[in-house]
């Protein structure tokens, strides 16, 4: 399956699936802080993002057919985009969130740069992700601490990380 059939994939896998709570929302709201202005990539039915709007200007970002199953959930700004081909400017989030998405990118470095540049210098991208290998048809990659601080370490500088025996939630700060 190539690129393009894959992102179609989880599109149809993702818009046909209920929103659920995520277990990362705690670390991730207290990683984001308050006050930023803050995309949130792979936003499913919105719940992590509603509460980080609470206190943060937010803009959302999935694939279409999801933002049409699920937008009358939102309570923040949305656009509907491939999170390896962000709609935005350079430099202009203070902090990128991508809670529970990195494990679904044939070529996350595609994605990083993407995260990279529409930071500030100094902003912060945030990650959550399963914690080693699980079964899930629409992952393509695993992650342990180790393989995903390496991930990131070329163009973030890891400021902090969470692991637990199921999940793993990342801050790495744009150099």
């Amino acid at each position: 399956m190539n690129e393009v059939e894959w992102v179609k994939f989880q599109e149809e896998q993702y818009a046909n699936t209920r929103s659920g709570d995520s277990s990362s929302a705690p670390t991730i709201l207290e990683m984001v802080g308050e006050g930023k202005f803050v995309l949130d990539c792979g936003i499913h039915g919105g719940g992590v993002t509603n509460e980080i709007a609470k206190k943060n200007r937010v803009i959302g970002t999935d694939l279409l057919k999801v933002v049409e199953k699920f937008r009358g959930q939102y309570s923040f700004e949305y656009v509907a985009c491939n999170a390896c081909d962000l709609l935005f400017k350079d430099d202009v989030f203070d902090v990128v969130v991508a809670g529970d998405l990195i494990e679904h990118f044939m070529n996350p470095q595609r994605f990083l740069s993407e995260a990279r540049r529409v930071l500030k210098k100094g902003g912060k991208l945030v990650i959550a992700t399963p914690n080693g290998e699980h079964k899930a048809v629409t992952h393509c990659r695993f992650y342990t601490e180790e393989t995903l601080r390496k991930e990131l370490s070329e163009l973030f500088t890891i400021e902090r990380v969470v692991v637990n025996n199921a999940l793993i939630v990342l801050a790495g700060v744009k150099r």
